[in-house]
């Protein structure tokens, strides 16, 4: 697996072939460094490169000190890509997670894992799209408590006055009916 981190910047070099009547040659040349990535889901859909965009199914491998693609499957029209460390991270219920700190990625260009700045992480399965605002995750946190009403807190004062009349003490998960 490779980091994001390590990603962005690593050198690009296209390996395509050339036809010299009936012999096919490699061919080799440096296109610039990484910038950024377009995905969909959890899966690299798309790498920008200084000059250029080409789609991940021209990458041969997304591990290695450099990326190396296929010339010949890199197309001009590939979605626009970003840099996604920093952005924020949404649940579903649209609260704020933390921000991407990096991600670890597969050789076949699949998210693995999240790693946010608050040094969670979560499975990159769980992602469900990335924009320049944020990114969404399938997670669903623990919903925020309201405070009490001001009637459940009577109540309960009520009940605990009760039950220290009747000699009882009461502890405040019970009730004075639990005593009985």
């Amino acid at each position: 697996m490779i980091r994001l981190s390590q990603l962005i910047g690593q050198e690009a070099v296209a390996l395509g072939t050339v036809a010299l009547g009936t012999v096919a040659l490699g061919t080799v040349a440096r296109t610039g460094s990484v910038n950024g990535i377009s995905i969909v889901a959890n899966q690299i859909v798309a790498v920008q490169l200084t000059d250029s965009s080409i789609p991940a199914s021209a990458v041969r491998n997304f591990e290695g000190d450099v990326l190396t693609y296929d010339e010949t499957i890199a197309s001009s029209v590939v979605p626009s890509s970003i840099n996604p460390q920093g952005i924020r991270t949404l649940d579903m219920q649209g609260d704020e997670v933390g921000s991407i700190a990096d991600l670890l990625i597969t050789q076949t260009g699949e998210i693995d894992t999240i790693v946010l700045d608050n040094g969670s992480s979560v499975p990159g399965s769980r992602l469900r799209a990335v924009g320049t605002y944020a990114a969404v995750l399938s997670i669903d946190l623990p919903r925020r408590q309201a405070p009490a009403s001001a009637d459940s807190v009577i109540r309960r004062r009520d009940t605990m006055r009760c039950a220290t009349r009747a000699g009882v003490t009461v502890a405040n998960s019970f009730s004075a009916r639990h005593l009985r």
